[in-house]
């Protein structure tokens, strides 16, 4: 009788190993020898069950017929030694395949905790990544608003240095305001005769100042204040008059130097 022994057994009746391929593995390779171990899991395990009810089967066949007949022929006796070596073949075989399925579910336990460990370190890498990517944008706004603020900072200061050139040109232009008002206040608070450009530079009129100045008792002023104004209202008029006398007899005198004959 003949059940398929060759096609799972080696020489010897040895199983043959089940072999992992060299070389690193990646998350990919890793999920597709996890399925190909569970395949092979299952296809070994539905061997074992075949091979079970196989055992099993031979098993009631060899108790009937041994039961039914105590003598037996010698073709029936080498049929039950065949059957019962194939039995027994069939046991130890059973037994490899076992051990061979607990070695595969090992493998594949072992394969998917190296899968869920670089899963682990991808996803840790992730975030560092993540992390790391974050702090740079966080170091990127800071550098921004630094050089914002230093921009700034410069526009301040140059803000700050035209308006002091400002305010300085504008002190030196009141002190020197300030100089002319003091000299032409010197010049009017003395007794010389002195010119008041009212008129302007241009013009070919001015006017002349007079300085009059009289030593009186303080509490006189008021009592004579308005005749001190009417006064000099009188002494302003009587002065136009006498310049206006004054240089018309001017003008005659030229006019007599022009036209003088001095033959």
């Amino acid at each position: 009788m003949s059940l398929g022994l060759d096609e799972l057994c080696g020489e010897g009746g040895e199983v043959l190993p089940i072999t992992q391929p060299p070389g690193p593995l990646s998350a990919g390779r890793a999920e597709t020898m996890i399925g190909s171990l569970i395949k092979e899991r299952d296809s070994l395990q539905d061997l074992v069950d075949k091979h079970a009810t196989t055992i099993a089967h031979l098993e009631r066949r060899l108790y009937s017929k041994v039961t039914a007949s105590a003598t037996l022929s010698t073709d029936v006796v080498d049929r039950f030694h065949r059957v019962e070596n194939d039995n027994v073949c069939l046991k130890k075989e059973n037994l490899r395949l076992g051990d061979s399925l607990r070695v595969a579910e090992n493998e594949a336990a072992i394969l998917h905790n190296r899968v869920e460990e670089k899963t682990r370190k991808v996803k840790g890498a992730n975030k560092k990544t993540k992390s790391a990517k974050k702090v740079v944008v966080k170091e990127e706004e800071k550098a921004k608003n630094a050089i914002h603020d230093k921009q700034h900072h410069v526009k301040s200061e140059q803000n700050m240095r035209k308006e002091k050139r400002e305010a300085l040109a504008a002190c030196e232009e009141q002190r020197k305001l300030a100089e002319d008002l003091r000299a032409e206040l010197e010049i009017e608070r003395s007794e010389n005769v002195h010119l008041r450009e009212t008129e302007g530079i241009d013009s070919n009129n001015t006017t002349v100042v007079i300085s009059m100045t009289l030593l009186i008792r303080r509490q006189d002023y008021i009592q004579m204040q308005d005749i001190l104004e009417s006064n000099r209202i009188s002494y302003v008029d009587r002065a136009k008059e006498w310049y206006e006398m004054w240089k018309t007899n001017a003008e005659e005198e030229v006019v007599k130097i022009v036209g003088a004959d001095y033959e």
